[in-house]
């Protein structure tokens, strides 16, 4: 059991440390919320403003200190690697869409065709 301590100055850090814990999750916590809104904004039309955003509060923090500047640039550097990897996958699906669509085209000309020689 961890005992509380009995020295004035010790009382008033481990209050200050409470406070800037609390502040400090709050922080990380909406740099996670806005990397996952950016990374979900991928496809639609304000996938730009997303990533400022994001990008806004990753470098917000940094600039308080409550992430070191390397780990700001690593999330940063991560989140674009996500946005472009969420875009590359819708567009392959939408590619595959496309393709199978042109397939199930062109096998119906194909019977309209035999049925024609018929």
């Amino acid at each position: 059991m961890k005992s509380l301590p009995q020295i004035k100055s010790n009382m008033k850090s481990m209050r200050q440390d409470a406070a800037k814990k609390a502040a400090n999750s709050a922080i990380k916590s909406r740099i996670h919320s806005s990397v996952k809104k950016a990374v979900a904004a991928a496809a639609t039309e304000n996938q730009d403003e997303a990533i400022r955003a994001a990008v806004s509060v990753i470098d917000s923090a940094a600039q308080k200190g409550v992430i070191h500047k390397n780990a700001a640039a690593r999330k940063k550097s991560r989140l674009n690697a996500n946005v472009q990897a969420a875009v590359a996958k819708i567009q392959a699906e939408k590619a595959k869409l496309a393709e199978e669509e042109a397939k199930e085209e062109a096998k119906e000309a194909y019977k309209e065709a035999m049925e024609e020689k018929a």
